[in-house]
């Protein structure tokens, strides 16, 4: 083992999870491998693609264990050893043995190295994210804007009993304001002044708030990128207009994403714009089938036809 190279990608490099291994075409149809396969043995060919995709799903990424029971399971030739055993020279075709007894394919590991450096980078990226969103919710928890978890579960009660009805309207749009960052203060709306429990039913539309624009950020990108291809910076910034439209509901917003993505409209864009402008509006986005009726209902009739 000493005479051996060492491993051609680290130990702990994990490209599992990823449903897609890169294909280059033009590099792989004119390599010796396809045209010894092509020639000899085509079989021995498509068992050399299958454990190309075999060794990108193992750990470490690119290799593959040197023992040929597993390596003609892999290859997809059973127990039928002498097949694997014709087969083996064409379908290892690029795979050289390390020090740790494992075999690594020279440009599969190239590739893996890149694709690996890009997931660390998104796992830093994420766990930034998270650190600076837990840092967040400790200052906000600190200055008093979020409450205790055995608060949060008193408050829906107390407010709904304790709420006299004929203000309910009033103080749910001002409680929409509050959480929205309209104003600077409670002190500025007299509905809200009115003891423990309207600061804590405030303080508990707030946390709603704060959940709503998480998820609208999370699960509401990942709907509009699959309807319409952008990037994420490019749907950010089409969230972020929205909910301005919208008076930063962002329930309201999510609301909206989550129904062009059942309704597949043509221009989701224009689509989801328009419908929180009804929103914020008080009305109702039309369906296709209300669109339909009254563009027929304008058609003017016309005698003999």
């Amino acid at each position: 083992m000493s005479d051996l190279p060492q491993p051609l990608t680290p130990a702990d490099c994990d490209l599992r999870g990823y449903d897609f291994m890169p294909f280059y075409g033009v590099r792989y149809f004119r390599s010796s491998s396809y045209m010894q396969a092509a020639a000899r043995n085509p079989r021995a060919g498509l068992a050399a693609m299958k454990l190309w995709w075999e060794a990108w799903s193992q750990v470490p990424c690119g290799s593959l264990p040197d023992d040929d029971i597993e390596l003609g399971m892999l290859a997809d030739f059973g127990t039928d050893q002498r097949a694997w055993a014709k087969a083996k020279e064409i379908a290892l075709r690029g795979f050289v043995k390390c020090s740790d007894g494992r075999l690594y394919h020279k440009e599969l590991c190239e590739i893996a190295l890149d694709k690996y450096d890009l997931r660390l980078k998104s796992d830093e990226k994420r766990e930034i994210d998270r650190e600076r969103l837990k840092e967040w919710r400790a200052k906000q928890k600190k200055a008093g804007k979020q409450t205790d978890i055995e608060t949060n579960t008193e408050t829906p009660n107390e407010t709904h009993i304790e709420t006299v009805p004929e203000t309910q309207d009033e103080t749910n749009t001002e409680t929409r304001f509050v959480a929205g960052k309209r104003v600077e203060s409670r002190d500025n709306i007299p509905s809200l002044r009115s003891g423990p429990e309207a600061e804590a039913r405030t303080i508990g539309d707030a946390e709603n708030s704060l959940d709503a624009r998480t998820q609208l950020f999370t699960d509401g990108t990942q709907r509009i990128r699959h309807m319409t291809g952008l990037p994420e910076r490019n749907v950010r910034a089409l969230i972020g207009r929205w909910l301005k439209l919208g008076g930063d509901d962002a329930a309201c917003v999510l609301d909206v994403i989550r129904q062009a993505s059942d309704l597949r409209p043509a221009e989701p864009q224009a689509w989801c714009e328009a419908a929180v402008r009804h929103r914020a509006s008080g009305a109702k986005p039309k369906s296709r089938q209300q669109l339909a009726a009254e563009t027929w209902a304008n058609v003017p009739d016309i005698e003999g036809v």
